[in-house]
């Protein structure tokens, strides 16, 4: 083997165990309610630009009722009097006889049900932003997008 080669892997090698772990997941997208970063045993993703998280965690986070209906593969969202239906697959949820259309379709990975994050916050009327610079779906009041801009790790 060539000795600038082999020297020129060695400090790749060298450069790429420095990093801070870290700066490989900066691709995960954290998850803001309320006031606090929700931890996830499956991470939210992007898909044709929307954001989807598990239903669960949604549904806990912001103290939502959640049932599923497996031979429909169907998804009732509820609190309160107000519920909404979402069918896997389909890209428009009901709420009684009205059907409202979405940009992005419930799914099932992995056995985990994935929903889109805007929309469902949204219906229960909670504000939605994205912070960019953190990769944070960000819901509710209270985020300080310049303070947690400088902060590394949430």
């Amino acid at each position: 083997m060539n000795k600038k080669f082999g020297k020129l892997i060695l400090v790749f090698c060298l450069f790429l165990s420095l990093m801070p772990l870290n700066a490989f997941a900066n691709n995960e997208i954290k998850l803001w309610i309320d006031g606090n970063y929700v931890e996830s045993d499956v991470a939210p993703f992007i898909e044709e630009s929307r954001t989807l998280v598990p239903l669960r965690v949604i549904s806990e986070n912001l103290g939502l009722d959640v049932e599923w209906l497996p031979e429909e593969k169907q998804v009732i969202i509820s609190q309160g009097e107000d519920y909404f239906v979402f069918l896997i697959g389909e890209n428009f949820y009901s709420k009684g006889d009205l059907k409202m259309e979405m940009d992005a379709a419930p799914k099932i990975v992995d056995d985990r049900t994935f929903v889109p994050i805007r929309v469902i916050a949204e219906l229960f009327n909670k504000e939605v932003n994205w912070d960019n610079a953190n990769r944070t779906v960000v819901i509710g009041s209270g985020y300080n997008f310049t303070l947690q801009n400088k902060e590394v790790t949430p």
